[in-house]
């Protein structure tokens, strides 16, 4: 099962420049939430799963959305895995009540959200950015810099919109019709797009990380059954040259 991060944050009131934490550029909290339904239900209908960490931000919006569709758990686990500082006071999602079965919390011993947010990035299978801030923003620029799929969807706005602008298509892992969908509108064509551009990416990445390491197993197995051959050849012609038969078993 492949699981992608949900990461990102919309509400009226951290428009506002006077916020403690003001979203910047704005996010149409509109289209956030729309695009968080869609995606949630484009990911269970696909079979995905989730990781999730706090149900005051956009992932409640997915978390719903997703459960809708009835997911079922795997022989993996539950679908959707929630990360979440040891002894913190995160607010548990609507959802866990009534599909216990469907969500699996995982602790970080440290205590700092920091911490636990950031390392389940190395656990996700691609992030999926709508709207939010400055944590929003770090995640991006680190799926960028380390290849990892990434679904930076614009029109949200906030830093969702500012890590769609910064990614190079074609230097950076998603193409350019990868990139050009994730500006679209929230729609159930959109959402069915934006998936299929996630999966695309990982097995971009994929490939590129293997195809060195199965090219060289090729080539050493040829080599391999090349020594066998002649080492074993050596010894079972008849009448072959002494001096070419320890050459061959050399």
């Amino acid at each position: 099962m492949q699981r992608f991060a949900i990461i990102g944050a919309a509400s009226e009131d951290r428009n506002d420049p006077k916020h403690r934490f003001p979203f910047s550029p704005v996010v149409d909290v509109a289209k956030s939430r729309e695009a968080a339904r869609l995606i949630g239900t484009a990911l269970a209908k696909k079979r995905h799963g989730l990781i999730v960490y706090d149900a005051r931000f956009i992932e409640a919006e997915v978390v719903s959305a997703y459960v809708a569709e009835n997911p079922q758990p795997s022989d993996q686990g539950p679908p959707i895995v929630i990360r979440e500082p040891h002894a913190d006071q995160n607010v548990p999602f609507a959802e866990e009540l009534t599909h216990p079965a469907l969500f699996d919390r995982v602790a970080d011993s440290t205590g700092r959200w920091e911490v636990s947010f950031y390392r389940s990035l190395a656990d996700a299978d691609g992030l999926v950015l709508v709207g939010g801030a400055n944590s929003t923003a770090i995640a991006g620029q680190v799926a960028i810099g380390a290849r990892v799929p990434v679904l930076a969807l614009m029109k949200t706005g906030g830093a969702a919109e500012t890590v769609w602008r910064t990614i190079a298509p074609g230097i950076d892992l998603p193409r350019g019709n990868e990139h050009a969908r994730m500006a679209d509108d929230p729609t159930e064509l959109a959402a069915t797009r934006w998936v299929e551009a996630l999966e695309t990416q990982r097995r971009r990445r994929y490939a590129v990380e293997t195809g060195p390491i199965v090219w060289h197993a090729v080539v050493a197995a040829v080599l391999f059954v090349l020594a066998l051959a002649a080492g074993f050849g050596s010894h079972l012609r008849i009448g072959l040259d002494p001096a070419l038969a320890k050459a061959m078993l050399f």
